[in-house]
């Protein structure tokens, strides 16, 4: 568990000061003197920007994971500002205050915005330093941009990260039993059930899991490690596949057709059953659209002379065309 770090002065006053200006009715005297208090100090206006930012962002105690709000409370517990439990929000603010002091990753994951996509959506997430998330269809991510530090918990799916590098705090990504660091770059991670893939478009990312050394990708190169944190070695990646998806392509290269109508799932609400077990180790490579199922599953039935029809809504059966 952290150590309670005690807050400053000037942290103790912003939290005072949020909670009056908070009130329904604020008075003009108050108004005044806040000003005053204010300006007098440097560190009076670093302090309170920090206190509004955490009464904006953790307002809604319930949204946080168990796990996490049970630190808090031990925080809570060991702060002497608990001692004053006539105003819950002080005591909540300045435990927040201490959490972001004592452990920053703790609060990042706490303040963090969350994102999700549903099948066939995608969305873009700017950051405040100018570095840009775009998240691909049915995909789950958490994003911190607090104070220069700049982290995601990509949960679930397909993000594209272009980065503005900050050598005092990288941005990090982590995904599965892995974390990924930019070192100034462009990149791609794709998480699934027991496996992330990063592929780098532009610079370098570094890689690893809390059984391997970290990996260090540069442009091109493609790793991924497994469900029980197993990194593998580094892959040369065509320029034009890595992050295709963002123009509506998907590219395949010598991919099993399994790995490929899983993909397709991720894109559209459909699901495949394959008669032969033995089809699902077909080679596929070609161009196929993110957006139009139809003209995807054409293009896969001529490229494969296999025979794929619609049984039900969202259902569809794959087996082998008859000879002619």
């Amino acid at each position: 568990m952290s150590k309670a770090v005690p807050l400053s002065d000037a942290q103790k006053q912003a939290i005072r000061w949020q909670s009056r200006l908070s009130a329904k009715k604020c008075p003009e005297k108050t108004q005044q003197a806040f000003d005053d208090w204010l300006n007098s100090a440097p560190e009076n206006a670093e302090a309170f920007q920090i206190i509004q930012y955490f009464w904006e962002q953790w307002g809604d105690l319930p949204s946080m994971a168990g796990t996490e709000l049970d630190e808090a409370r031990h925080f809570a517990k060991q702060s002497q500002t608990n001692r004053r439990r006539g105003n819950a929000a002080l005591v909540f603010f300045a435990v927040a205050v201490g959490l972001a002091t004592a452990r920053p990753d703790l609060a990042l994951k706490l303040t963090a915005r969350h994102y999700q996509t549903a099948k066939g959506d995608t969305i873009n997430i700017p950051l405040s330093d100018g570095s840009r998330i775009h998240l691909n269809t049915d995909s789950d991510i958490q994003v911190a941009d607090l104070f220069g530090w700049r982290k995601a918990w990509l949960a679930k799916g397909e993000a594209w990260f272009t980065i503005q590098h900050n050598p005092e705090h990288p941005f990090e990504v982590f995904a599965g039993k892995g974390r990924i660091w930019d070192i100034g770059t462009q990149f791609n991670v794709l998480t699934e059930a027991n496996k992330t893939t990063v592929t780098v478009q532009e610079g370098e990312v570094g890689v690893a899991t809390d059984n391997t050394q970290p990996l260090i990708l540069t442009a091109h190169q493609q790793s991924s490690f497994d469900g029980l944190g197993q990194l593998s070695g580094k892959a040369d990646i065509k320029s034009e596949t890595i992050g295709s998806w963002r123009s509506g392509v998907l590219i395949f290269q010598n991919q099993r057709l399994a790995d490929v109508l899983e993909q397709l799932t991720r894109y559209h609400p459909v699901r495949f059953t394959v008669q032969d077990p033995t089809i699902k180790n077909l080679l596929i490579s070609g161009r196929f659209s993110t957006t139009d199922l139809n003209e995807t599953l054409n293009t896969l039935s001529l490229g494969t002379n296999l025979s794929i029809k619609q049984t039900q809504l969202g259902k569809f059966f794959i087996k082998k065309s008859a000879k002619h």
